[in-house]
């Protein structure tokens, strides 16, 4: 039943989008999913904790939702665009859609299926209107949907290319923004990493520019705590997820978040796992700085040196442990990371940032979701918004 109803909806839809969370648990269900959407060319949107779903390349990747750093063209596809959103296994929290949920994709048509039926009680349209809740196992959904024969897609199509210009012209603005010189840094790092089987994310700034900026290929997982805002999760998720899959690992922490377990160090080295450990260093705790700065004039309490807050010289640390270790400003990691991070066993890189660093795109608060700082040019934003 709840196949046909989706089935029914994408009959009158013209601008689809498959929402898929980490409620989609099943690689099989996942990977059947992706090739519903290939017949049907359906853009995917995913939650961060399902970015590992697709990979970065994959052309029907449309980044990841966030209510505050949500990739651009996500946002806008999701909230602006769309006429049906096809939500499997994604809560739909406000960090995802915005504290304004009722505002959230106004103009189109939602259906989520979800197993929890107390995820479903919350209403994202105004009193439910426009709006199906089909409490339901994602995975027998799936299977339902993968049996059914695919129509003629030549007007989907159409939509999927308005998807890639707004992917391709939001990516532009991005990429000219100077304050996010450390995403092009996190991509640059993802190529260094490509044979690790997993990249454990820690919580903070660093997070941000992970799920937006890291190039992970197919097959290997990006590993977040989500919902938890785990400080500290970084580490352990890295050695758990070595014993997991018997391959190498990494994990990208803050200065502020590897302190929470960097007791770990010496697990690392005794059992000389092959962990390769990223620190950004930036002598603070960045996302808190930043919100301070935004909405407490500049009133840094416990988030930078001198406010409460010290960082500490983790090169040296990890190398009182006997672990091998560099230190290098973010605009050396290109050049001098790979050679270092080359070989086998537990290493630590640390890469200094400057002390105001930012995460964008970033929505302000009370604004669309896709209309996020710095705000793109109002002849881009207009023409895109008009596609």
């Amino acid at each position: 039943q709840a196949a046909d109803t989706i089935l029914e909806a994408l009959e009158q839809a013209k601008r689809p989008v498959i929402m898929l969370g980490h409620g989609v648990d099943s690689s099989f269900s996942q990977q059947k999913l992706i090739r519903f959407a290939q017949k049907r060319q359906i853009p995917i949107i995913t939650s961060v904790l399902a970015k590992s779903v697709l990979g970065y390349d994959h052309p029907l990747n449309f980044g990841c939702i966030g209510g505050a750093y949500g990739h651009r063209y996500a946002n806008m596809i999701a909230n602006a665009k769309s006429d049906l959103l096809l939500c499997f296994g994604i809560s739909l929290c406000t960090r995802q859609i915005g504290t304004k949920v009722h505002e959230f994709a106004r103009d189109a048509k939602i259906i989520r299926i979800d197993i929890d039926p107390y995820n479903l009680q919350r209403d994202i349209h105004e009193n439910g209107i426009n709006e199906v809740k089909l409490q339901a196992e994602t995975g027998a959904v799936i299977d339902c949907l993968a049996k059914a024969a695919a129509p003629d897609t030549e007007g989907i199509s159409d939509w999927l290319n308005v998807c890639t210009e707004i992917k391709e012209n939001l990516q532009v603005v991005d990429d000219a923004t100077p304050e996010r010189y450390p995403n092009r840094m996190i991509a640059d790092l993802s190529d260094m990493l490509e044979d690790t089987s997993a990249i454990a994310v820690d919580v903070g700034q660093h997070m941000v520019w992970s799920y937006q900026s890291f190039k992970n290929h197919e097959g290997q997982k990006l590993l977040f705590s989500g919902g938890h805002g785990a400080m500290g999760y970084g580490l352990p998720a890295a050695i758990g997820a070595y014993y997991a899959t018997g391959k190498p690992t990494a994990c990208i922490c803050g200065d502020g978040a590897l302190q929470m377990n960097i007791q770990e160090l010496e697990w690392v080295k005794r059992e000389n796992l092959p962990v390769k450990i990223m620190v950004m260093n930036n002598e603070a705790l960045g996302m808190i700085r930043h919100l301070q700065r935004d909405y407490f004039d500049c009133l840094f309490a416990g988030t930078t040196d001198g406010c409460g807050f010290a960082s500490c010289n983790f090169a040296e640390v990890a190398k009182a442990y006997g672990i091998p270790a560099l230190r290098m400003l973010c605009d050396s990691v290109r050049e001098e990371a790979p050679e270092f991070l080359e070989g086998e066993g537990p290493k630590l890189l640390e890469v200094m940032l400057e002390h105001g660093t930012f995460a964008y795109p970033k929505t302000c608060l009370g604004e669309p979701i896709h209309n996020q700082q710095p705000y793109a040019p109002k002849e881009v934003y207009d023409r895109l918004m008009e596609l």
